[in-house]
């Protein structure tokens, strides 16, 4: 081991994070754990004197300053979980970026960095499957290589750690049909590794291939490494078809059924002795089965216990998911599984054909003589297209900007306009890849960052600093979702009855939305659907509104899987909500199965969100409650 005994560690709490940091701390370092979330950190480390611990998100380069400050010697222990190339933030991309610039330079010395095994350099070449992450990790190794700063990398192979790590209730799954053979490695050979290599100058500006000696295929190495550690699991194949089905609903899915596709298409070749891995660094210690032993022996994985009970809720729940849910997912693989894998295109229309957009226009502006008030109607151009504005209140100093649900467009909030205009400079958008009047060109909206751009670009058009935004539904979950992105753009949130953003919807709204709307759909069973799904409709204008959204489904040419899709948001994903944020959701179980439960998840999400409950309303917040809704906005805003 070298002289030098302190490293600094963005990533500790990870699953391979925990124990290196365990290993670490054993061979004499002391640590400087960098962590999001410092419950869970000192929940693990706590009772580590050797182990300090700094808050700070990847996201926030001033709190990474902080945290980084005096860093000599610096591991990275990060990881992607992605499909798509082009989504906002990558911790192995954007994260390594914001890193390098929040790094001391004037006391730096190295930067070492875990990775995969096909992301190592000339590793991938054009017969070899794509594997996202992969493509990802590359990218930010260009940077850290393009820093000046000394830099090791680890290419790893398997973790036999994984299977002590995904293993529940004594059943182990290997995930695809791959018979290719693994050179496993483990922790504690890793560690070793990666001790070897802190301040080693035979280390610096070098790439590592890490791997065991014996090539083992997985469902083998699984049944040789639970013959030692726990004769009782059961190790069990999720074939590539089970994955299909898990992947069509499930984002976490997808990722593991496109990481089981790479793996099964991929042979690993053992280049760890070629790239000098063991010369400079040293040999391994244990094969799969002596690992198992180890650890066993010393009780090294008990920390897992404290998670136990969590663990055993998630398996309750899909155990919970029923006859329903499966054969939903089992339909609807046939039906749109190509399309919800997709990449994501620009449309030329929003309208399937001249006709439809011309119907969907003239019941627009029927929709239009409900607002009761003066405003005036403006395209602006952006890089997506030609976005539709409607602007109102031009009086007021203040603005406010409204996004609508999922295929609606911004005559949805005639009942909340003419009361919000009254106080406010109020900018209504028409969404620039669904419903409404925006003519798309140019740029797909496919990512998260297309939605940024666009909105910063409106925003810019009208010489907007900073404004306070509302949506419904979908509307909602990307209001929240550009805070996150540009916080420094927007003043204050309003959240209307969300999609998914907290927590997941009920299992009954994803099979009402298949019976309605992908089995022999037509206009009747839209209207039944929203029917439903509204729960506290009363006013009779509404019907005109109405009859614009099924115009909207019924001509539209965008569905379902031709937008970004929303995603739940773990509360250290929210550090950089620092606005005030009013959160509104129905009373009646109609998204939720519980809106009790949906106000603690948002509570927990964004503790000082202010969050209410509206009794006997719908998800159509805005229109079955507009007194309530209108008076809150305007006390909260003001």
């Amino acid at each position: 081991m070298t002289a030098i005994k302190q490293i600094s560690i963005i990533g500790a709490t990870g699953n391979l994070g925990v124990p290196v940091v365990k290993n670490l701390v054993r061979f004499g370092y002391k640590v400087h754990a960098i962590v999001r979330n410092r419950e869970k950190a000192s929940a693990l480390f706590g009772k580590m004197p050797d182990v300090k611990i700094s808050e700070a998100d990847l996201r926030d380069v001033p709190a990474l300053k902080t945290a980084l400050k005096g860093t000599a010697y610096l591991y990275l222990n990060l990881s992607t979980q992605a499909t798509h190339l082009k989504i906002s933030f990558a911790a192995e991309r954007e994260g390594v970026a914001n890193i390098i610039a929040a790094i001391d330079k004037d006391c730096i010395k190295q930067i070492i960095s875990i990775s995969g095994l096909g992301a190592l350099d000339n590793n991938q070449d054009a017969g070899k499957i794509t594997f996202i992450p992969n493509i990802i990790r590359k990218q930010g190794h260009k940077l850290i290589k393009e820093s000046g700063i000394p830099y090791s990398i680890f290419h790893c192979t398997w973790f036999a750690d994984s299977f002590v790590l995904y293993r529940r209730n004594n059943t182990y799954m290997v995930i695809g049909d791959t018979q290719n053979p693994v050179y496993f490695t483990n922790c504690y050979d890793f560690s070793c590794l990666l001790a070897n290599a802190i301040g080693n100058t035979e280390a610096f500006y070098k790439e590592f291939p890490v791997q065991g000696t014996k090539g083992i295929n997985h469902p083998d190495a699984a049944k040789l490494f639970f013959s030692e550690f726990s004769e009782n699991t059961k190790v069990k194949i999720a074939h590539g078809w089970i994955l299909g089905l898990a992947a069509v609903f499930n984002k976490e899915m997808k990722f593991v059924k496109h990481m089981s596709d790479y793996f099964r298409k991929t042979k690993e070749e053992f280049l760890a002795e070629e790239w000098g891995t063991y010369q400079a660094l040293g040999e391994p210690k244990y094969d799969v089965q002596g690992y198992a032993k180890k650890i066993k022996d010393e009780k090294f994985y008990d920390y897992l216990n404290v998670t136990k009970s969590e663990n055993e809720n998630k398996t309750l729940k899909m155990k919970s998911t029923g006859i329903k849910t499966l054969f939903l997912a089992f339909i609807s693989a046939l039906t749109i599984s190509c399309s919800s894998n997709k990449e994501l295109t620009a449309p030329k229309s929003l309208y399937k054909t001249e006709e439809g957009k011309a119907t969907a226009y003239k019941s627009y502006d029927i929709t239009m003589e409900l607002w009761d008030l003066e405003y005036r109607e403006e395209f602006v151009d952006t890089d997506y297209g030609k976005s539709h504005v409607i602007i109102s209140g031009e009086n007021n100093e203040q603005s406010l900007v409204l996004l609508p649900g999922l295929f609606a467009d911004a005559t949805m909030w005639y009942p909340n306009v003419k009361a919000l205009s009254q106080h406010f400079k109020v900018y209504t958008l028409d969404m620039i890849n669904y419903g409404g009047k925006s003519k798309p060109a140019g740029k797909a909206v496919a990512s998260m960052d297309d939605y940024k751009i666009w909105f910063t670009q409106i925003l810019a058009h009208y010489h907007i600093e900073k404004t306070s935004v509302a949506g419904l539904s979908y509307g909602s979950w990307l209001a929240l979702a550009l805070a996150r992105e540009i916080p420094d753009s927007i003043s204050g949130l309003a959240l209307l009855d969300p999609s998914e953003t907290f927590m997941p919807m009920k299992s009954s709204m994803a099979w009402k939305g298949f019976k309605y709307f992908m089995f022999f759909p037509n206009r009747k069973k839209y209207e039944k659907f929203f029917d439903w799904m509204g729960g506290g409709y009363t006013d009779p204008q509404l019907d005109i509104w109405f009859e614009h959204m099924l115009d909207v489904i019924e001509y539209g040419s965008v569905g379902m899987f031709d937008i970004p899709q929303h995603k739940i948001y773990e509360p250290e994903e929210l550090k950089m909500i620092k606005m005030p944020v009013l959160i509104m959701a129905g009373g009646k179980p109609i998204i939720y199965d519980s809106p009790e439960a949906f106000k603690a998840n948002a509570l927990k999400a964004i503790p000082h969100a202010e969050v209410i409950i509206v009794p006997n309303a719908g998800h159509g917040l805005n229109m079955e409650k507009p007194e309530i809704v209108n008076k809150k906005l305007i006390e909260f805003f003001e």
